[in-house]
């Protein structure tokens, strides 16, 4: 996947831009046959070493642009389920979720027809920890975590599950009868390790009530600048 920050780096066409802070991947060990009943055809679930994997991927965008407008968008928070899916030979991801505070974002998912959910968000910090919760608008689904970034960083070349898991570029999404392909570029993740202290869960997925949070593997970086490119189509879908 390496070369896909060489083919879709910022001196490429970029449509939008953003500034990623405090990104905290939450992974998650799921039954493949549990997973792959959420990922449609003709997406292929991926998994490293016969497990497949979620994740919960918790982030403050500041700095918000789109190309050719001086003005940047508020800072906000965003929390993505996502999981980890083959098309054509490429590999990417799909998005089982995305929540946000900023009613403009929630709306530009929906027309990517993402399950998307408006959420009162709030992210502090005390001492070293950083204290996240989303509760989603007229929805009992909650989230509450409490996590402490580590010094040491995370040889990501060499670990190859963390490379698996966070070195992605393409993303997927079903609008209509389309497979639509989108694409993000950024340098390769600087990866810090993390204690997760606290992590409490109300609804969500049935998924997670079905097969539990167990053994989750953190990562956390404290900033990304990232660039948005065109989409793409990669095919026709065919609901079954």
């Amino acid at each position: 996947m390496g070369g896909l920050i060489v083919e879709y780096d910022k001196k490429q066409f970029w449509i939008a831009r953003q500034e990623w802070e405090d990104v905290l991947f939450i992974h998650i060990p799921v039954p493949f046959e549990h997973l792959q009943k959420y990922v449609p055809r003709p997406l292929e679930l991926e998994a490293y070493q016969n497990q497949a994997w979620m994740s919960f991927v918790i982030l403050r965008s500041n700095n918000s642009q789109l190309r050719g407008i001086p003005i940047t968008y508020p800072s906000f928070y965003q929390l993505n389920i996502r999981t980890y899916v083959n098309c054509n030979g490429n590999q990417g991801v799909y998005f089982l979720s995305i929540d946000a505070n900023t009613l403009p974002v929630v709306l530009g998912v929906k027309s990517l027809s993402i399950p998307q959910h408006f959420a009162d968000m709030n992210m502090r910090y005390k001492n070293d920890n950083i204290y996240f919760s989303s509760t989603r608008i007229h929805s009992e689904d909650q989230l509450f975590i409490k996590y402490r970034p580590l010094l040491n960083n995370i040889d990501t070349e060499h670990q190859s599950l963390t490379k698996w898991l966070t070195e992605r570029y393409f993303m997927w999404f079903i609008k209509g009868d389309k497979i639509i392909r989108g694409i993000v570029s950024h340098d390769p993740w600087v990866m810090k390790e993390a204690k997760l202290d606290i992590f409490k869960l109300k609804g969500f997925l049935p998924l997670l009530s079905e097969v539990g949070v167990e053994k989750p593997f953190i990562h956390y970086a404290e900033r990304k600048q990232a660039y948005i490119h065109p989409f793409k189509i990669d095919g026709i879908y065919q609901a079954k």
